[in-house]
């Protein structure tokens, strides 16, 4: 296995040339989970056909938040059909329980016969099944809902931007404020829970060191208001702890040092 930085291209295809012949896979989530960010899905794609590669995607936090009603950034990337192997979750988005892989019939074939932890888990449950079969149903039936959580995912960030908070490069629901020590998070977490706002934060080795962080996640049924309202529970209270410079009116861009993986 060789792990290629975040994001870098070059650096895959760099990996890609040295594995030769054994090079076999490419994988990669479509958006990071700790990050917010996108995956460079025609990039990838392309390098794994230039190579003869596979192309796995995890879309788990892809469905129901990007792509022509909520399909995932495969279908955003205009990649529907191309990519081998998709996987994801009926939680998160669908709000259910149990995950799938979308792939051709030879490798759902393989995949069924050997892969084990497929073999040794028990089944869903039908009522499992069932709500999430209902939650496809109202992603297609209602497409507004993705529109909503667009809307609300950039109300948050313009407005945790006015308090010069580091966001990373988050384009999605997913948004980060990035803080650096693990203490300092904790801290910036727990003062802004006291003031009714649940904001989790992740430290190493969830994440790299130095890169601390609170992880808000923007649903669609949040209102603008309430984006707003966190946005400025966060920001006073970072100011309130000295944390970042968080002057309004002065955005930063974090820079973290993640890893993808290429098999």
């Amino acid at each position: 296995m060789f792990v290629y930085r975040h994001r870098d291209t070059e650096h895959l295809e760099w990996g890609l040339r040295r594995a030769g012949a054994r090079a076999g896979m490419i994988v990669t989530d479509s958006v990071f989970s700790m990050d917010g960010d996108v995956a460079p899905l025609p990039d990838l794609h392309d390098l794994a056909k230039r190579h003869g590669c596979m192309l796995v995607v995890d879309e788990a936090h892809g469905t129901g938040a990007l792509g022509p009603g909520g399909r995932g950034a495969v279908a955003a990337a205009g990649l529907t059909g191309e990519v081998d192997v998709v996987v994801g979750t009926l939680g998160k988005a669908l709000g259910s329980y149990g995950a799938y892989a979308c792939t051709r019939s030879d490798v759902a074939e393989l995949l069924m016969n050997t892969a084990r932890p497929f073999i040794y888990s028990t089944a869903p449950p039908p009522p499992s099944v069932g709500a999430a079969l209902a939650a496809l149903a109202i992603l297609r039936d209602r497409p507004g809902i993705v529109e909503q959580l667009r809307r609300n995912a950039a109300i948050l960030r313009e407005s945790l931007g006015a308090y010069g908070l580091d966001l990373g490069r988050s384009r999605t629901q997913i948004v980060p404020v990035v803080v650096g020590d693990a203490r300092r998070a904790m801290a910036l977490c727990e003062h802004a829970l006291e003031r009714g706002v649940f904001a989790q934060a992740i430290r190493p080795p969830t994440v790299p060191d130095g890169t601390s962080r609170l992880r808000l996640a923007v649903m669609a049924t949040h209102s603008a208001d309430e984006m707003r309202i966190a946005a400025r529970v966060i920001g006073r209270s970072a100011r309130e702890l000295g944390l970042d410079d968080p002057e309004p009116g002065r955005a930063t861009t974090g820079e973290q040092s993640r890893v993808d993986r290429a098999a």
